[in-house]
């Protein structure tokens, strides 16, 4: 695709043109002549219609043979800016079908407006062309579209497609490109970002004056330096950006940025790149990967229980995190012994490939059963609330979604006929929301009142029983019983602490002694089970 030209694109022009209508083909220049001819009655028309009949063959030619190179599965940007020389080609072609009818009906088809039509048209699907050209050679798997383009003219270089005249002006759009951003940079008043983004641009400018040395001594040598100065010069912007947003930048090779990113900085190093990039990368990465896990482990148990097919992806994504696990210390290692990076590489992408896989499936699980409405007042829950955060009653949850999932039947679970320690897990699920961040405390409120009301009902129950029997066993049981619901009390209050004080020491302090209730009342149960 470098260079890429038909014999629209020959430089030349005719001196007889006036100079705003002279274009970079020499047989749209001659087009435009001759109807300038043809409108001022200083030539047969005929000269313009054999020119027309050659040049519209040209044009559809050109066309179709555009339309074969690019019938190919391109990324979106590239499908667009197909879908966009394809129609300029279409406007241009109307324009030639309008002079072909002027030979018919002159009165209806006057030429007068032509000359500046046809320039407009052909510079539209000239630029347009060089658009697809720039948005093809910027795609590919690095993170930065520059890069992928000089790989690609690069490469051409060497293979012998590109002359010197193409790669000054590839110098030149970039040249301009990155100074535009250096005044950007310039003008940003976070000092830091502003420091360190003209550092990189400084530093990527440097590079492409590297490569154009290769001018003067036309040695691929120098290219290469050259190119990779620069490729690290981007790699450092692409950093400086994701430092910015918080939020990775590559696209590819696997599924996860985050994951991509050090891939890049890998294979960055194995080019002959600063290390260091590849240490800054692992830094970042390895806290992101941390609380990835974390998050799937607080999830993974209630996905053993909701389904087969979910219990099947929590083996999955946890050979995932495995791989990319495996490959933390051979990226240390792979510093000092490049060959260890190769094998880094394999568990980053095979381990993205496999959290992505069970990714997959856990969201449409989730899309399936994302929220539960309470029949009672119609607000919206999420999966596992077990009683309606607004009102306090307890939820029906239709399970229809496993049906896609697992070929089941649907069936319904009523939470009417679950127990205090039911209850009590779902305090404890709360606890654990507040403290990540998972429910606002609008939310965790809600919950401890409707705690409250559950405490309420349980002392008054509790109330109702013997303080005591003469059977030990029923001894035990009010015992475990009247100290469960202390507890109860005491977790509770810790929790209304959390909502005036927001300190998470209180919602830890909740979760051990609302655990400590849970496990008395469990006693309960299973003496009562066993009378």
């Amino acid at each position: 695709m470098l260079g890429y030209s038909t014999t629209l694109d020959n430089q030349s022009s005719v001196s007889s043109l006036p100079g705003e209508l002279v274009t970079p083909s020499e047989t749209t220049n001659r087009l435009i002549y001759l109807c300038i001819k043809v409108i001022q009655q200083r030539t047969d028309p005929r000269a313009l219609g054999m020119v027309l009949d050659d040049y519209t063959t040209e044009v559809l030619n050109a066309r179709e043979h555009f339309k074969k190179q690019t019938d190919r599965d391109f990324p979106q940007p590239v499908k667009i800016a197909v879908q966009n020389v394809l129609l300029s080609f279409q406007n241009y072609i109307d324009v030639l079908v309008y002079i072909r009818s002027w030979f018919t009906s002159p009165q209806r088809y006057p030429l007068a407006e032509v000359p500046n039509r046809i320039f407009d048209t052909y510079a539209e699907l000239h630029n347009l062309l060089l658009a697809y050209e720039w948005t093809y050679l910027c795609q590919g798997d690095n993170p930065h579209p520059a890069i992928n383009l000089m790989e690609k003219v690069v490469k051409a270089v060497k293979q012998g497609e590109l002359n010197d005249e193409r790669l000054s002006e590839i110098f030149d759009r970039l040249w301009d490109h990155f100074t535009s951003g250096l005044s950007t940079f310039e003008r940003d008043p976070d000092i830091s970002r502003k420091t360190r983004g003209t550092q990189a641009v400084h530093q990527i400018l440097a590079g492409i004056q590297s490569m154009d040395l290769y001018f003067q001594q036309h040695s691929l040598s120098v290219l290469d330096s050259g190119f990779k100065k620069f490729a690290e010069s981007c790699l450092l912007l692409v950093e400086l950006m994701q430092d910015s947003t918080g939020e990775a930048l590559a696209d590819k090779p696997s599924p996860s940025p985050q994951v991509n990113w050090v891939i890049h900085a890998a294979r960055a190093v194995l080019d002959g790149m600063d290390p260091n990039i590849l240490q800054r990368a692992q830094n970042w990465f390895e806290p992101r990967l941390a609380e990835s896990y974390f998050r799937f482990e607080q999830c993974a148990d209630q996905a053993l229980e909701s389904s087969p097919k979910l219990a099947e992806q929590v083996t999955t994504a946890r050979e995932g995190f495995n791989r990319l696990n495996r490959a933390l210390p051979l990226l240390r290692l792979g510093v000092e012994r490049l060959n260890l990076l190769d094998k880094a590489i394999q568990y980053l992408e095979s381990g993205a490939e496999l959290l992505h896989q069970a990714w997959q499936v856990f969201t449409r699980f989730e899309g399936l059963v994302n929220a539960v409405r309470c029949i009672h007042c119609g607000c919206e829950n999420q999966t596992y609330s077990k009683v309606c955060v607004s009102c306090g009653a307890r939820l029906v949850i239709p399970i229809t979604g496993y049906q896609d999932l697992d070929s089941t039947p649907a069936v319904t679970v009523n939470r009417d006929e679950e127990d205090t320690s039911d209850h009590l897990s779902r305090l404890l699920e709360a606890c654990d929301a507040a403290k990540f961040g998972r429910i606002s405390r609008s939310e965790f409120a809600d919950t401890v009142n409707w705690g409250k009301q559950l405490l309420r009902n349980a002392s008054s129950g509790l109330n109702e029983l013997p303080k005591s029997s003469d059977d030990p066993g029923i001894n035990r049981a009010l015992h475990a019983l009247r100290q469960g619901v202390e507890e109860f009390q005491q977790g509770i209050d810790e929790m209304q602490w959390w909502v005036d004080t927001k300190a998470n020491t209180h919602l830890d302090i909740a979760s051990h002694i609302l655990l400590q209730a849970y496990n008395h009342f469990l006693e309960v149960q299973e003496m009562a089970a066993e009378s």
